[in-house]
């Protein structure tokens, strides 16, 4: 499935440069595909291609499944054996062992609780945040193959936190790709760098020269790209099933979900934007499980007020609630405007937690109970 994506990736994405920064604000072209049924087919249609072609099956023979309107497993598998014998003109006995190479190839290959237990040694399934309460409380840090949201009001730190994490990601995964979206003009290449330098070790890195670097290579592992709205977003979202692999994406970072659902809300009704809204989050789950990925999005907040008080009520809906798998709030206290408590709302490994923290140019002392953010 060809998609705006996939041009990006081999035009911006490879080198990008904001001077000697490759993170860079790409704006993504071209148009959405006109339907969830249009997306999920053409995906469905290339996987069977790819693997009749992997079991030597020729063109010709393809061509005439589709023509027949077979253009997945599902509607392969729920023909006769007869009947696909016709249309690929070859023998039942041949049909049946073609059949069940294709079967083995698609069904996942079983493994053994010591090879899950190796590989969650070897290869964590968290990235840690550098905030070692937010740790301690999520259970090793941010999730992989799942949706954690950061929510709050403005100037709570969301984006600076998605930066933080990118740099984190990239440092932990030195072959591994993050991929921004960002709608709000939030994103600062500028900042990004000197987040990274700031996590840089000075032993390990004690001149300026080594710094610099590693502070360049940070900065190519992110590719930022511009999306004004839902549909753009699906469309990317999409094409990454498919180029995630080959841009070697680890990360995905939605900033903000909120404002491209709100940039939607002119173009198409309430229910229509919640469906589209659920197209992407089921993609995003599909990219999260598929190439064991983290995904971040962050979310808008209001303030509201019931029997027991003031309290934090994200946006986009209760359905939007049940897709995501952790809700972390960014919320303002006190009176200081730099003194701010993220709390856990929702974690699958972990219960409601309040952490305080800074948003600070560089980490001063502060008390043990007392998380810092670079800001």
């Amino acid at each position: 499935m060809r998609s705006t994506l996939s041009h990006i990736t081999t035009e911006h994405l490879g080198i990008c440069s904001v001077q000697w920064c490759s993170a860079r604000q790409v704006s993504a072209k071209g148009g959405a595909p006109s339907g969830y049924d249009r997306g999920t087919g053409d995906l469905r249609a290339a996987m069977l291609r790819h693997l009749l072609a992997q079991e030597g099956v020729d063109e010709r023979r393809i061509k005439k499944l589709e023509a027949k309107g077979i253009r997945s497993l599902k509607k392969m598998f729920q023909k006769s054996e007869w009947d696909l014998a016709h249309i690929l003109d070859m023998s039942v006995d041949d049909l049946q062992t073609l059949l069940l190479r294709v079967a083995t190839r698609d069904c996942p290959k079983p493994s053994s609780v010591m090879e899950m237990f190796l590989q969650s040694v070897s290869f964590p399934s968290s990235l840690r945040t550098a905030l070692p309460q937010l740790d301690n409380a999520l259970c090793g840090g941010i999730p992989t193959a799942a949706i954690t949201e950061i929510a709050g009001v403005s100037a709570t730190g969301k984006s600076q936190f998605c930066m933080q994490l990118a740099v984190l990601c990239a440092l932990e995964h030195h072959d591994g790709a993050v991929v921004y979206f960002e709608s709000c003009g939030n994103f600062s290449a500028k900042r990004l760098m000197e987040i990274a330098s700031e996590r840089l070790s000075h032993q390990q890195y004690s001149t300026d020269a080594l710094r610099q670097s590693k502070v360049e290579a940070v900065a190519r592992q992110v590719r930022v790209v511009t999306v004004e709205n839902l549909d753009r977003l699906e469309t990317n979202v999409r094409g990454l099933l498919d180029t995630m692999s080959l841009v070697g994406g680890k990360m995905l970072i939605i900033d903000s979900l909120a404002t491209m659902a709100k940039n939607s809300a002119t173009e198409m009704s309430v229910a229509d934007r919640q469906m589209l809204l659920l197209r992407v989050a089921s993609d995003l789950k599909l990219l999260a499980s598929t190439y064991d990925a983290y995904i971040v999005t962050t979310n808008h907040t209001s303030t509201r007020k019931d029997h027991s008080g003031l309290y934090s009520q994200p946006a986009l809906g209760l359905a939007w609630s049940h897709c995501i798998t952790n809700r972390i709030v960014f919320e303002k206290v006190g009176r200081g405007r730099s003194t701010m408590a993220m709390t856990v709302h929702k974690a699958v490994v972990a219960g409601p937690a309040c952490i305080p923290y800074l948003l600070t140019v560089r980490s001063p002392t502060l008390p043990e109970n007392l998380a810092v953010m670079e800001g």
